[in-house]
């Protein structure tokens, strides 16, 4: 401002004043209209003019002013407070209020005190009149209200509706809600509208396993043509979820009743092997399942406290289909006690029928354990057979098996038969004979392995087909008709060697047909069934001659029991349709096999611990439920039957172990070869100072073969003429 510092203290409101401050003038009427609150007297300002005083007292000097409507501020006066303490004057600036009552004060406070004005709703409210126009209007006004209001509600349920609609008509609802013949048709409609982020259903699991194991082949051609469907590896997961220990694992059986729900009778029938192997004793931690793993243990019989070196493996086969599964394994100190062997053997076999099997077999080799088994479930040599429930059950032993119990028992002995006498020493003499040959040998494959084998040699099953062969048999005759094996047991020895020969074949057939009579299936009207009959009534009195002791080896028992066995059987089956049997699938070559596998295992593991067993028995059920490419299970065909055991407590299986097969094949496909007996008389008719040797009619056998082969292949009439 143009007149000094004007400062104005309210003494009520010191806010209402501090609008005006930096105004040229004040007036009343701006100081009235600048807030409709009501105002005090002491709240109006009074002029002062300013005065300079330099009095050191505390009085305070006042000079009062009119205070007009037009009056200034430059005419405010100032009050000058001094204080006595200090030798400086202080100026404080305070609107001093009027004690006298002018006719202008008067006039002010009347302002003041005039009323405040009423709202205007309330003036309008006191005001209002309900005119006929009004009321009208109101009723319309209420109308259109009550409209609106059931609009909104109108709206509000179409959006509940369109809510419920959207939820009602997902795609999971829909598919549910839809009327499907079957729970697998909607199974597989959901697969095709499946998102890569949800996960398989438990119908749609069930239905891609039944799938698979329907027809892997239509399996994977279904999944070619796009058609939304799990990946093997997946349904191979899903099988191996579950954790395998000793025992019986009720996820896997599920998975295996699944497999086998439609197939036909002849794909259910079964046989169930068993054998033990030799395992490491090692106990090791296991994370997964919290306990140590080596210790003895027979799944729902419970552990023991005995570390386990034996585990025994039961595993099922088709009779006539190629399929082989294993079902259980469990650990034992040593061998398995008979007992406990014949409890184990009745639920594996009710739990085979439970899955929807039919077990008819059960083959195992000699073991005593297991001849003591059998015996106490009542199976004999006339009556191979036992009952679980009212089902009918036939035991076979391994014949594999008791060919090698025949060479083991026949090495360095005799055998007699009445008043036959059947030796060994003919066999000895036959080889030595050969092996001073020099330009050709009748006996290619026979070593000294066979002739003096190890203890490690001697449980081969090949040597001993090798050696009890139609080859040797042969020899042996072609032997004495040159007069170089001067025996007098050489022709019973002979004799004997080609009915083994011909027995394992009748016990081995692969095909239907064959040129070898006894390598056929077994049929209704076939020299195979003629042959079985006769060879039990061969066995029953045949005896073992050591150091002119007679004994009875289990193996000629165990021959009479299999073929009786055998023979019942395939009569049971006629009532079912069936035709003919292939005698290579009741024997235990796939149980062998599978030992092969689990010795396999991160190279050569001669014995395989317990973890393991158990890690490779989980592979090779999973492996063996899929059927997929690169299973670990060798494939066991009708024909090429090929067993690669690496083993040194098993039997060792190699190329269709009776290699006599060949080696009659190979004879009985060659009409034009002469005989040794007519060999040698032509031999003496044309050359009558020269005698025939086993090296001359092993170089004329050689020559006929291959003149054979010549006319077969190139069909020349002049080498038909020679």
């Amino acid at each position: 401002m143009n007149s000094g510092n004007i400062k104005l203290l309210s003494l009520d409101d010191d806010k209402l004043y501090g609008r005006y401050l930096c105004q040229e003038h004040f007036s009343l009427e701006s100081f009235m209209n600048c807030n409709k609150q009501k105002l005090t007297i002491s709240a109006v300002p009074y002029n002062y003019n300013e005065l300079k005083q330099n009095s050191t007292t505390n009085d305070i000097n006042i000079s009062p002013v009119t205070l007009s409507p037009s009056t200034p501020f430059n005419n405010l006066s100032l009050k000058s407070y001094t204080k006595s303490r200090t030798t400086e004057s202080v100026e404080l600036l305070f609107p001093s209020p009027s004690r006298s009552d002018t006719p202008k004060r008067k006039r002010i406070n009347n302002l003041i005190n005039m009323p405040s004005p009423v709202s205007k709703r309330n003036i309008f409210a006191d005001t209002l009149i309900e005119t006929p126009r009004k009321k009208i209007l109101n009723k319309t006004i209420q109308k259109q209200k009550k409209i609106l209001h059931n609009k909104i509600t109108h709206i509000s349920k179409l959006k509940n509706n369109i809510s419920k609609f959207k939820k009602q008509n997902t795609l999971k609802n829909l598919m549910y809600d839809h009327k499907f013949p079957s729970c697998n048709s909607r199974a597989i409609v959901t697969m095709q509208l499946r998102n890569k982020r949800r996960p398989w259903t438990i119908e749609e699991k069930n239905l891609a396993l039944s799938l698979f194991y329907k027809s892997p082949t239509s399996y994977n051609f279904l999944r070619l043509q796009r058609v939304n469907l799990p990946s093997p590896s997946t349904v191979r997961r899903w099988i191996g979820l579950s954790k395998y220990l000793p025992g019986f694992n009720k996820l896997f059986l599920s998975h295996l009743k699944r497999k086998f729900e439609f197939k036909t009778y002849k794909d259910k029938v079964c046989s169930v092997c068993f054998d033990e192997i030799s395992i490491k004793e090692l106990l090791e931690y296991s994370k997964n399942f919290d306990f140590i793993e080596g210790f003895e243990d027979l799944g729902r019989l419970g552990r023991t406290s005995k570390t386990a070196n034996t585990a025994l493996v039961f595993m099922a086969r088709g009779v006539y289909t190629s399929w082989k599964i294993p079902i259980a394994y469990f650990l034992a100190h040593s061998a398995v006690n008979r007992d406990i062997l014949k409890t184990l053997i009745i639920d594996v076999l009710q739990v085979l029928f439970d899955t929807g099997l039919f077990p008819k077999l059960i083959i195992c080799d000699q073991g005593t354990n297991n001849q003591s088994a059998l015996k106490l479930l009542n199976v004999s040599e006339d009556n191979p057979f036992f009952y679980v429930g009212e089902h009918k059950l036939f035991a076979l032993f391994d014949t594999p098996h008791l060919l090698k119990s025949i060479r083991n028992n026949f090495i360095g002995n005799s055998f007699k038969k009445g008043d036959i006498i059947i030796s060994f020493n003919d066999i000895v003499q036959t080889y030595n004979i050969d092996k001073r040959n020099q330009k050709s040998r009748a006996l290619l494959k026979i070593t000294d392995a066979h002739i003096r084998p190890n203890s490690f040699q001697k449980m081969s099953v090949k040597l001993a087909a090798q050696l009890l062969s139609h080859t040797m048999s042969s020899t042996i005759r072609t032997c004495i008709s040159t007069k170089e094996l001067k025996s007098e047991t050489a022709n019973n020895t002979a004799d004997f060697v080609e009915f083994i020969d011909k027995l394992f074949d009748c016990l081995n057939s692969r095909t239907l047909y064959n040129s070898n009579p006894y390598n056929c299936a077994l049929t209704n009207n076939s020299i195979v069934k003629d042959f079985l009959s006769k060879a039990c009534d061969y066995f029953k009195n045949l005896v073992k001659l050591k150091n002119e002791k007679v004994t009875r080896p289990p193996c000629f028992n165990g021959f009479i029991q299999t073929i009786n066995g055998v023979l019942q059987f395939f009569e049971e089956e006629k009532n079912n349709n069936i035709i003919f049997l292939l005698t290579n699938r009741l024997n235990q070559d796939v149980i062998e096999n599978l030992f092969s596998i689990f010795r396999q295992r991160g190279g050569y593991n001669k014995n395989p611990t317990s973890k393991t067993l158990r890690t490779s028995f989980r592979s090779t059920c999973v492996f063996s439920l899929c059927q997929s490419k690169g299973t670990n299970c060798e494939e066991d065909n009708d024909i090429d039957d090929i067993c690669v055991v690496y083993s040194d407590n098993d039997v060792i299986r190699s190329e269709i172990m009776n290699d006599s097969l060949s080696d009659v094949e190979s004879v009985s496909s060659l009409p034009s070869i002469p005989s040794p007996e007519k060999l040698k008389v032509k031999a003496h008719t044309t050359e009558k100072n020269e005698s025939i040797t086993l090296e001359d009619c092993s170089v004329t056998y050689f020559s006929g073969y291959l003149a054979y082969k010549c006319i077969e292949k190139f069909n020349c009439e002049m080498c038909k003429k020679v």
